[in-house]
C-alpha cells in the first residue's frame, strides 16, 4: 500500500505483489519483466498484378496493328495517355495531403525510457531516482502511461495504473482509455484507474465508486483497505452500496474497517440501518474498531434533543 496526499486529501494505490518484488529489487532473474516495444512496420503496397499483364496485352496489340496495317506503325497515344495520369496523380497528391502524426516530445521519450526501467530496475536506489525523473516530466508521462494501460502485458498495466495515481497525472483527455480498464481483468488495475477517475473526473465517479466497492470483496487485503480508504471521503454513495459495505465488514481488519466504518459515521443518520453492525462491532475484541463503531453509532443515532 502506498499513500499519495493530493489537494483532496490522501489518496492511496495498491501495489501488486510482483510490484512490491520490483520496487523491493527481490527480483530472481528468471522473473525479470522487460519492457517489450510495440515496433510498427511501414511497408509500400505490393504492385498491380494487373499491370504486368495490362503491359503484355498493350504489346500483343500493337504487334497485331503494326500486321493489319502491312508494317506501318500506329498513332503512338503512350505519351498522352502518361500525361493525363501524371496530372491526375499530382491532382490526387495535391488535393490528399499525407497527415504525418506528431513525434513524440524529448520528455515523453524520455518518459518511455523511465517506465521501462521501472519495470526492470537494478536496484532500489535506481527505482526512487527514475520515479522522481519521472513525476518531474509532468504532462509528457501521461500518453507513455495511457499506452501501457493498454498492453497485453499485465505487469505493464498494473505499473502504469499506479504510476497515474502515485504521480497524480493529469488524465484529462484520457477518460475514455481510463473507463475502458475499469474492465480489466487484473484487480490492481481496475482499482488503481478508479481513483485516477474518481479524484480527477467528477463525471465517473459514479462508475469508478462501483468499482471499489467490488474490491471490497477481494482476497487481496491491501486492495480492500485501498479501496475502504479511498471510499472515505463518498459517504453518500456508501450508504447507497450499504449491503456490500455490511458485508465487506466481517471479519475485516482495522485498516479495512475503520475507514468504513468513518464512512458510515459522516453520512449520518442516513446510515441507521448499519446500526445493528456496527452494535456488534462496538462489542467486538479489537479495541481499534470497536471504538469507531461507538463513534459512528453517536453519529448515526445522535440523542434527542
Amino acid at each position: 500500500m502506498v499513500t499519495r496526499r493530493v489537494s483532496e486529501g490522501t489518496v492511496r494505490c495498491s501495489l501488486s505483489h510482483h510490484q512490491r518484488g520490483l520496487r523491493d529489487v527481490a527480483l530472481k532473474a528468471a522473473s525479470v519483466i522487460a519492457l517489450c516495444l510495440l515496433v510498427v512496420g511501414c511497408s509500400s503496397d505490393d504492385a498491380d498484378p494487373g499491370t504486368s499483364s495490362a503491359a503484355t496485352t498493350t504489346a500483343a496489340s500493337t504487334t497485331t496493328d503494326n500486321a493489319d496495317n502491312g508494317g506501318e506503325a500506329p498513332t503512338d497515344t503512350s505519351t498522352s495517355s502518361g500525361d493525363e495520369s501524371t496530372t491526375d496523380a499530382t491532382d490526387d497528391a495535391t488535393s490528399t495531403p499525407m497527415i504525418e502524426q506528431p513525434a513524440d516530445s524529448l520528455e515523453t521519450q524520455r518518459a518511455r525510457e523511465l517506465f521501462a526501467t521501472l519495470l526492470n530496475p537494478t536496484s532500489t536506489e535506481e527505482w526512487d531516482a527514475t520515479r522522481i525523473e519521472l513525476e518531474g516530466l509532468g504532462p509528457a508521462v501521461t500518453p507513455v502511461l495511457i499506452e501501457a494501460l493498454q498492453s497485453d502485458d499485465q505487469i505493464q498495466r498494473e505499473m502504469a495504473a499506479q504510476e497515474l495515481v502515485l504521480l497524480v497525472v493529469d488524465v484529462t483527455g484520457y477518460e475514455t482509455e481510463l473507463l475502458a480498464a475499469l474492465e480489466d481483468p487484473s484487480e490492481q488495475v481496475r482499482g488503481n484507474c478508479a481513483i485516477a477517475l474518481l479524484t480527477q473526473s467528477p463525471g465517473s465517479a459514479e462508475r469508478a465508486i462501483a468499482v471499489l466497492i467490488d474490491v471490497l470483496d477481494t482476497a487481496d487485503p491491501s486492495l480492500r483497505e485501498m479501496a475502504a480508504v479511498n471510499l472515505k471521503t463518498f459517504s453518500e454513495v456508501v450508504v447507497s452500496q450499504l449491503p456490500q459495505v455490511l458485508a465487506a465488514l466481517q471479519d475485516a481488519p482495522a485498516q479495512v474497517a475503520v475507514p468504513l466504518i468513518e464512512s458510515l459515521a459522516a453520512a449520518g443518520p442516513q446510515a441507521s440501518e448499519a446500526s445493528e453492525v456496527l452494535n456488534e462491532l462496538a462489542a467486538g475484541d479489537d479495541a481499534e474498531i470497536a471504538a469507531a463503531a461507538r463513534q459512528a453509532l453517536d453519529a448515526i443515532n445522535p440523542p434527542a434533543e
